[in-house]
């Protein structure tokens, strides 16, 4: 249950941080005459409509790269988050194989961890 509750809490300051984002270049777009004010209550609807409250988060992951499909100027609320998204699944990947390679020294002991380490390196720099 706690993990249900900590993946929520992760989802919900997710979508407060994106719509935060959204807000703000929606409000300097129209103060500056950029951007009608029906263009940004659209904007706001479609953001509304697609990150609805308690939405989880690998929804939220799935979601947030579409939001700029409509609207090009959400690109720069969208993409600072899915580099961001990326780099954590990214070190997340190198981390598991780096213990996966561990383990599968430890139990060969004919490799260091270093000799495993550069090869699992090498052969993640291939699949990325």
């Amino acid at each position: 249950m706690d993990n249900q509750n900590n993946e929520q809490q992760k989802a919900d300051q997710l979508r407060e941080r994106v719509q935060q984002s959204i807000l703000e270049i929606i409000s300097k777009q129209v103060e500056g005459g950029e951007m009608t004010e029906q263009r940004a209550t659209d904007i706001a609807k479609l953001v509304l409509e697609k990150l609805p409250k308690g939405i989880d988060y690998q929804r939220l992951i799935e979601v947030i790269p579409t939001l700029d499909d409509h609207f090009e100027e959400l690109s720069r609320a969208v993409v600072p988050i899915m580099i961001e998204y990326e780099q954590k699944l990214k070190q997340a990947v190198e981390d598991k194989v780096k213990k996966l390679n561990r383990k599968r020294a430890n139990r060969r002991g004919s490799r260091s961890y270093k000799q495993s380490d550069r090869i699992s390196k090498k052969n993640l720099r291939r699949c990325v």
